[in-house]
C-alpha cells in the first residue's frame, strides 16, 4: 500500500466518525464512539504489521483519534 491509500483509509474513517458522543451522554452514542474507535484501533495494528514503517500515532490523528494512549 502507498501513503495515498493510507490517507484514503484515514479521510473515511475520520468521516465516519460519530459526532454524537461527544455532544449527548446516551449509552447507544457512547457504544458508537467505542466501536469506531475500537474499528480504528484494529485497522491501525493491522496496517502496521503490513508495512514497517506505518506510523499507527499518525494514522490514528489523521483518522481523527483525540486521544491515542
Amino acid at each position: 500500500m502507498t501513503r495515498k491509500d493510507y490517507r484514503l483509509i484515514a479521510s473515511v474513517m475520520e468521516g465516519s466518525k460519530p459526532t454524537c458522543g461527544y455532544h449527548v451522554s446516551c449509552d447507544t452514542c457512547k457504544r458508537w464512539l467505542w466501536q469506531w474507535r475500537k474499528t480504528t484501533r484494529l485497522l491501525s495494528l493491522a496496517l502496521g504489521e503490513d508495512n514497517d514503517r506505518f506510523d499507527s500515532d499518525k494514522f490514528l490523528q489523521a483518522c481523527g483519534e483525540d486521544n491515542i494512549a
